[in-house]
């Protein structure tokens, strides 16, 4: 039989899960002038260990301090053009990085069966599902509160099932883009704060901490984002990745035998545009019409690399002239890229 006394520190435990849950949840969501300041009640604090006490108190102050809060997670989860970090569990999960996967839907039913309306978020968004996270230990709370022991593990169960299939697949990469993405304070803060939380819970609960592989390798190429701009290549020390101009194209080759799985070729990548995973692709990943040079006729750039630079320069701009042309003519006009 188990004592009042171990039913309340249950009861207050999960009470705190729900306040650092809501406190992740919020800290996520777009930010309005009129949001109150960051705040964890100290009874929520005092739960956790020290160093994940102290990246809250370190995220509260950097939020006091800001007054430029807003324009941040514009330029970091939403973007002039598109956001330097998706924080959607979609763009994570499939392959061709798209928005409103079959994740969207399935997370939606999910909440529906809680009871809870859906909001201006798409469901798959962090915010939205650290909420749910807090909504869960929440209910775990009232249950243990009330003594329906059969209703609060029924409610533990349920976060350790939520995280082992969503958060844990997908929020330990976001918070690593994130952290690569920004030096801002706040947003750095939270990142860690949530990658360390996440890996606390994943041994509370005994769970395999999927979203984190060890190694992982070149597996999908975005081909919709990718623009052949070599970038990758460049920065692969084995020389696994490699740009190639063959039989009137631009192809991205990539050797599995030379890959040490870093994970520098995604990080580096300016759009994007490459996917990991634990099983290697191996070949051509893309590849892009190679247009001629106006001027002699020779290969000069990846019809995709072009399309992207060609909407973005003034025709004006010497750099756009320089850009559709061959290295030797460019090097003749005394242009350089």
């Amino acid at each position: 039989m188990i004592d009042r006394g171990d039913h309340d520190s249950r009861a207050e435990q999960a009470s705190g899960l729900c306040a650092l849950y809501t406190f992740l949840a919020r800290a996520f969501l777009p930010p309005t002038e009129e949001q109150a300041p960051f705040h964890l009640p100290e009874e929520s604090l005092a739960g956790l260990p020290a160093a994940l006490r102290e990246e809250v108190e370190g995220i509260v102050l950097a939020n006091g301090r800001d007054e430029y809060l807003a324009a941040a997670y514009q330029r970091l989860f939403v973007g002039p053009a598109r956001p330097q970090v998706y924080p959607y569990e979609s763009c994570y999960r499939d392959p061709q990085a798209r928005l409103a996967g079959p994740w969207a839907p399935q997370l939606g039913r999910c909440y529906a069966r809680e009871g809870l309306a859906p909001i201006n978020l798409q469901p798959d968004h962090i915010a939205v599902e650290l909420a749910f996270m807090a909504h869960l230990a929440g209910r775990e709370a009232k249950a243990r509160t009330s003594g329906d022991q059969a209703t609060a593990r029924q409610y533990r169960e349920q976060q350790a099932t939520f995280l082992q299939q969503h958060l844990l697949v997908w929020a330990p990469e976001f918070c690593r883009r994130l952290q690569c993405e920004t030096d801002h304070l706040f947003y750095t803060g939270l990142s860690c704060l949530l990658s360390s939380w996440l890996e606390k819970e994943a041994l509370r609960f005994g769970l395999r901490r999927t979203g984190e592989p060890v190694l992982a390798y070149p597996s999908v190429v975005v081909t919709r984002v990718c623009t052949l701009c070599g970038v990758c290549a460049d920065a692969c020390q084995p020389a696994a990745l490699r740009l190639a101009w063959i039989d009137g194209e631009a192809r991205l080759l990539f050797d599995a035998h030379d890959c040490t799985g870093c994970r520098l070729c995604a990080d580096v990548c300016p759009f994007r545009a490459l996917r990991l995973g634990s099983q290697p692709a191996s070949g051509t990943l893309v590849s892009s019409p190679l247009l001629p040079c106006p001027d002699c006729g020779r290969p000069a750039v990846p019809l995709a690399f072009w399309q992207h630079l060609s909407s973005r320069l003034d025709t004006a701009d010497p750099v756009h002239w320089a850009a559709r042309r061959c290295p030797a003519c460019r090097q003749s006009a005394g242009h350089a890229l």
